[in-house]
């Protein structure tokens, strides 16, 4: 039984652009720590400028989440001052908070917050996995295996439903793969089938998502090709899966994302027919976007 409209504007919040930036690390190795705060600052609010001049998007709200964001930036006040104020300069949008206990279901919870708790219709969400302190620890994790940074731009007109919003639930430090299958096979119950994207994780770790999606609905895990790239993973499953389609080639689809301290959100994602989704993996020579690209993924 299908239960939501995709193509309703009151029904699931409506995607205008999804835009991933892959960085190789180590981020700026010559530069100090506030060269980088600067310069991760500088990326997002460049990728941001980019996706609101494309789309003629006008967001209202800008929302930072992350994994990996180092305390020195979301809790020392001159690198935050320094990095907010940098991408307000840059996308003439200032953040109105950084989301990073929820690790790579923060945008899941932003969501959440935004629709259920302001008036908010036209919403950015800066994804921020990049490590400013260039560890060695972070490049890998001993049980998901090896990491992919970089930056996301998501452009997302939430629903005229205020009480629709996407699920998230946790901490479920015991069980949070069992719990997120089966919050996945409940919403596939209730709402219908829809192509579904999920983090790249190893393949053990994987299993039990792929058993309860129906066959052929299910994007791959990317795991070799980009490691877990932390609260991205979905996201860019969806803009592989449309590459050489088009953004109408499926009307919605259902992005889910786990971490690993037992958190879990899964969202029904509406896709404009113009929405703008890209993937690049770029160099950066610490001030400014480099206009030739390392390769277009």
């Amino acid at each position: 039984m299908n239960l939501t409209d995709p193509t309703s504007p009151s029904s699931v919040a409506r995607l205008h652009a999804a835009v991933h930036w892959r960085i190789s690390p180590p981020f700026l190795p010559e530069g100090t720590l506030e060269d980088r705060v600067e310069a991760l600052a500088y990326l997002l609010g460049e990728q941001i400028a980019l996706c609101r001049e494309t789309t003629s998007f006008e967001a209202e709200a800008l929302v930072v989440c992350s994994t990996v964001l180092s305390g020195a930036i979301s809790v020392e006040q001159p690198n935050l001052s320094r990095f907010c104020s940098t991408i307000d300069r840059i996308s003439g949008l200032r953040p109105e908070g950084i989301v990073n206990v929820y690790m790579c279901t923060g945008w899941g919870f932003a969501l959440r917050y935004f629709t259920a708790h302001t008036a908010v219709r036209r919403l950015a969400i800066a994804i921020a996995d990049v490590d400013v302190h260039n560890l060695q620890w972070h490049l890998a994790h001993p049980v998901i295996g090896r990491s992919g940074f970089g930056v996301t731009c998501l452009l997302v007109e939430l629903p005229e439903d205020r009480s629709l919003h996407p699920s998230c639930s946790g901490p479920h430090p015991n069980s949070a793969f069992n719990d997120f299958a089966l919050a996945l096979r409940s919403r596939q119950a209730a709402n219908g089938t829809r192509m579904t994207f999920l983090p790249f994780i190893n393949d053990v770790l994987f299993q039990p998502l792929k058993r309860v999606v129906v066959p052929n609905y299910l994007g791959p895990n990317l795991m070799s090709k980009y490691g877990h790239c932390f609260g991205a993973d979905p996201w860019i499953g969806l803009i592989e899966h449309l590459e050489g389609k088009g953004a109408s080639a499926i009307p919605s689809a259902v992005l889910g994302a786990i971490a690993f301290n037992g958190y879990y959100t899964l969202a029904e994602i509406a896709i404009a027919s113009t929405a703008w989704l890209r993937m690049e993996h770029i160099s950066f020579n610490g001030t400014r976007r480099e206009a030739n690209l390392v390769s277009t993924l």
